[in-house]
């Protein structure tokens, strides 16, 4: 640090009173160490929220994308869908449909909705992309099937009278 000089009144330099010193060089260092308590608050603080916002987005399971009903939250499906020895685990009824999801296992799932179909009464006539149609008498009545994410898929079944 360099010092600096006060001039007397004879013009010669001298340095300043060494009270005068060790109360700055206190000062300055306090001064640090507050700014280094100040930068532990803040980095404490910084990682408390990263660590909060991560749970909560992954407890809200707000990264999934958004659902086609609204009466169950996405949290509430997947923990439906995981927690389930059913392969088609039912959702909800809404809008007039029955909602229904199932992890995707390489395409047997499309072969389990046909067997829970088949148990309703309903026969499999055909697929057309990513509708099922199933025939029972005259009626038909077509499944909609939609990736939820890589690992679900949702079933829109009409309900019938």
């Amino acid at each position: 640090m360099k010092s600096t000089r006060i001039e007397s009144p004879s013009g010669s330099p001298r340095r300043p009173p060494y009270w005068t010193r060790v109360v700055f060089l206190t000062l300055y260092n306090n001064c640090l160490r507050g700014e280094e308590k100040r930068l532990k608050k803040w980095s404490i603080s910084v990682v408390i929220f990263i660590a909060i916002s991560s749970w909560t987005l992954f407890y809200s399971k707000i990264y999934y994308p958004s659902l086609p009903i609204d009466s169950v939250s996405k949290r509430e499906v997947v923990q439906k869908a995981n927690k389930s020895d059913e392969s088609i685990v039912y959702l909800t009824k809404e809008n007039g449909y029955e909602w229904y999801i199932s992890k995707m296992n390489q395409g047997e799932v499309y072969e389990q909705l046909k067997q829970m179909m088949e148990e309703k009464g309903w026969k499999y006539k055909q697929q057309m992309g990513a509708g099922f149609i199933f025939q029972k008498q005259s009626k038909e009545l077509i499944v909609e099937s939609e990736m939820w994410t890589g690992r679900y898929v949702i079933f829109q079944i009409p309900i019938s009278e």
